[in-house]
């Protein structure tokens, strides 16, 4: 169990990026977080691991502030950022996979055999002696995940993964967030395309000016995003239920 408490965010030069957030996020939840550009969705998932530390409130995972063990709490939830070159280590697919796990110290056939699963799990092991810059932008998305699961994560945050993707390079990142999920992980989906993914969700967060203006069921939540500059999905009358241009 995720839980944000009275969470708020002050830079700096004095802006409020986040004011009173309070959520929980359950083990095996599959939640999106969506907003307008500016809202404060990014800086609210870089506090889940300790990547930023908030100027009042608390992060607990399963009951335990994080910033008590920062390395337990960075194994245990795993991201994919926005740009997927930024998270790329190795010289190879398979390399880069086993940069985490190495850095935790495990043995080289612990190590190995994390990589082997995460590979196949992604459907990458045909690539693992490629250089990882030659691969695909959703291949990418792809290899990052892989990362993830190396580590043995069990909470994936990712960070609008379908930026700049094609077609089948959405598809087929969806296919495995989603695999993921129906898996046992828990999913946190930041993004500002709701018809990708809303159809897959547990729960919905929607961001406005660095405040929680609604936390539920996607299926209600999905009447207010028009409010708050978040294009509503197929049109005003179409149901979730219904969305079927990605479904897995």
């Amino acid at each position: 169990m995720l839980e944000i408490k009275n969470l708020k965010q002050r830079f700096p030069d004095n802006t409020l990026a986040l004011n009173n957030i309070n959520c929980s996020i359950a083990d095996g939840e599959f939640v999106v977080i969506a907003g307008e550009n500016g809202s404060g969705k990014t800086v609210l998932v870089k506090h889940f691991n300790g990547l930023l530390s908030p100027t009042e409130g608390q992060i607990l995972l399963d009951g335990e502030p994080v910033g008590k063990n920062l390395g337990m709490a960075r194994q245990r939830i795993g991201f994919v950022f926005q740009n997927s070159d930024s998270q790329i280590l190795g010289q190879t697919v398979a390399d880069d996979v086993a940069f985490g796990p190495r850095n935790l110290g495990l043995s080289p056939e612990i190590v190995n055999k994390r990589v082997e699963t995460a590979l196949v799990e992604t459907g990458l092991t045909d690539k693992k002696d490629r250089l990882p810059y030659t691969l695909s932008g959703g291949e990418k998305r792809r290899l990052a995940l892989a990362g993830v699961l190396a580590m043995e994560s069990d909470i994936i945050v990712l960070d609008e993964p379908f930026i700049h993707l094609d077609y089948e390079g959405v598809k087929q990142v969806l296919a495995y967030i989603v695999t993921l999920h129906k898996k046992g992980k828990t999913i946190i989906l930041i993004t500002h395309d709701l018809e990708k993914v809303l159809a897959h969700a547990s729960g919905l967060i929607i961001l406005f000016k660095g405040e929680i203006v609604f936390y539920g069921n996607p299926s209600e939540g999905i009447e207010h995003v028009s409010h708050y500059n978040i294009r509503k999905p197929f049109g005003e009358n179409r149901k979730i239920e219904s969305m079927t241009w990605l479904t897995i």
